[in-house]
């Protein structure tokens, strides 16, 4: 393979890793939020600090669509496009990688 080849492939994985990290640290971030959702547990606030970031935006900007529905869907909407990141732009650099390894 060529260095840009490897460069790209890394990259990809590197992407894939930190995908599948945030996706399970989101799942956490439900299911705390299910449980106990005023702990005061440090895994718990690592993992309310690691997520707001990402979904304070999303919820801003649904609660102007949505309302007031009490029921929180921005993880959804993070999951959906953490689906389609994986999907395409992590396919798409390996597939670059490959066909640069020809």
């Amino acid at each position: 393979m060529t260095p840009l080849a490897n460069l790209i492939s890394a990259l990809a994985q590197v992407l894939d890793i930190a995908i599948n990290l945030m996706f399970l640290v989101l799942l956490a971030r439900v299911i705390i939020s299910w449980v106990q959702p005023a702990t005061k547990h440090p895994v718990s606030q690592a993992v309310y600090t690691v997520t707001e970031p990402v979904l304070f935006p999303i919820r801003r900007f649904m609660s102007k669509y949505t309302g007031s529905l009490g029921i929180d869907l921005s993880p959804i909407v993070v999951f959906l496009a953490l689906i389609f990141i994986q999907g395409f732009v992590v396919r798409t650099l390996q597939q670059m990688a490959l066909s640069l390894a020809i």
